[in-house]
């Protein structure tokens, strides 16, 4: 039953394509609660174009208890490759039962395949295959079946460290030559978990204070130059340093040499965005925050910079995921406002 769930909230992911909704089986009712029954990993969101929404108006922005996500996603092969190498994975639930407080869950990965258009589609779909399966095994599977609403972050800073290597490993076995990068967000009531290795990237849109902030760091040699002091910001406004070749990549090399993992806080209002270097190599922080601000839902909004991203010429697969969480309804314990 908790697998037909999962097929349930991931045919909404806007990438899916018309067929797979057309096959996919009907899931059950909002109030069947979720067994502890042994579950495989819902299939990868995947799609060659980008697909076109219409504007319609926007769900309410004040959420029915229990609180929840609103995700959307976007993928795009580009104007100049034939091959779309990225690979995304949007999935989010909420679990309520018992005594407990509800708890919203989410899992959004993005990697980005590189060594070709074969070595680098499979490189980016066995890294994210074997790194949810990993996480699904180890500590999503526990928590249905409990109905665990404040997992441990020392506990699943390991566990998401430990599937970056398990998918690390996949890739150097299965696709010699091959490499991808990895943007790992898990999501849980009001905290972040992020594991990252390369340069896809993660920010956070605050709409209290109209800021976007990245989360991760480019594991990049231009990066690293720029950390350092050895290239100044104008060089890098000029282009003189190519600041898409990494250092660090699954599949890639021996060990890895660093496997970010941080966490954060996610408050009511605020809309994550995780992406592929297709958008933000080509479209600015500012121009990113100002979609996230204005767009009308998280689907518009990544539609809207996939968009952006192939007007400033799409050089590049595009893989965005957006996902806001729903601030409280009013009249409940916290009152939070829409966000702009």
């Amino acid at each position: 039953m908790l697998r037909a769930i999962l097929q349930q909230l991931l045919h909404r992911v806007v990438s899916k394509t018309e067929e797979a909704l057309a096959e996919a089986p009907p899931g059950p009712a909002e109030d069947e609660a979720v067994t502890s029954e042994p579950v495989e990993a819902p299939e990868l969101a995947r799609s060659a174009s980008t697909v076109p929404l219409s504007r319609t108006a926007p769900l309410p922005m004040a959420a029915p208890f229990p609180p929840q996500f609103w995700v959307g996603t976007a993928l795009d092969v580009g104007l100049h490759r034939e091959h779309n190498e990225d690979t995304l994975y949007a999935y989010h639930s909420v679990i309520a039962g018992g005594q407990d407080e509800a708890l919203p869950l989410g899992l959004f990965v993005v990697a980005d395949g590189m060594g070709g258009h074969l070595h680098g589609e499979e490189a980016s779909r066995i890294a994210v295959t074997t790194f949810v399966q990993y996480l699904w095994q180890h500590w999503l599977h526990a928590i249905h079946g409990d109905l665990h609403p404040s997992p441990p972050e020392s506990d699943l800073a390991s566990i998401m460290e430990e599937a970056v290597v398990e998918a690390h490993h996949a890739v150097q076995a299965n696709v010699p030559g091959g490499g991808t990068t990895l943007t790992a967000v898990f999501a849980w009531n009001r905290r972040l978990m992020i594991a990252h290795v390369g340069d896809s990237r993660a920010y956070l849109f605050d709409p209290k204070t109209q800021t976007l902030r990245r989360l991760t760091t480019d594991h990049s040699w231009y990066q690293r130059l720029l950390d350092q002091g050895q290239i100044s910001p104008e060089e890098a406004e000029q282009n003189t340093v190519n600041r898409n070749v990494l250092y660090q990549a699954l599949g890639q090399g021996g060990p890895l040499e660093n496997i970010e993992i941080s966490i954060e806080q996610w408050e009511p209002g605020m809309t994550l965005l995780v992406c592929s270097d297709g958008l933000w190599d080509v479209v600015s922080d500012e121009d990113i925050q100002r979609t996230l601000q204005w767009a009308p839902s998280p689907m518009l909004a990544a539609y809207e910079l996939v968009e952006k991203a192939r007007a400033h010429g799409g050089p590049d697969n595009i893989s965005v995921i957006c996902a806001t969480f729903l601030p409280v309804p009013s009249g409940t314990e916290e009152e939070e406002t829409s966000p702009s």
